[in-house]
């Protein structure tokens, strides 16, 4: 079921995720909900960790095991802003 669109989003997200797959839906699911939301992708904890301090986002989906540097080792002291995913693999 399509989820429906709000009005313009104001807010910045960051995507934490070594899985393209992953990254891509939930990316997807976000476009589908807000309009002209700024998204950022990282694909490790240390690039993800970069993007956080330079974009500076609303919400962080962070992935808790990924190569490089994971979700339990990314701690910035923002944790109201991050939410921790883990798939089941």
């Amino acid at each position: 079921m399509p989820h429906p669109r709000t009005d313009r989003c104001p807010h910045a997200f960051l995507i934490i995720d070594d899985g393209t797959v992953a990254r891509t839906t939930l990316k997807n699911h976000l476009i589908a909900m807000f309009t002209d939301c700024k998204i950022s992708e990282a694909v490790n904890g240390a690039q993800g960790l970069f993007l956080f301090f330079k974009k500076k986002p609303d919400l962080v989906f962070l992935d808790m095991l990924m190569p490089i540097m994971d979700g339990r080792a990314d701690r910035t002291g923002r944790a109201e802003r991050v939410l921790p995913l883990r798939s089941a693999r």
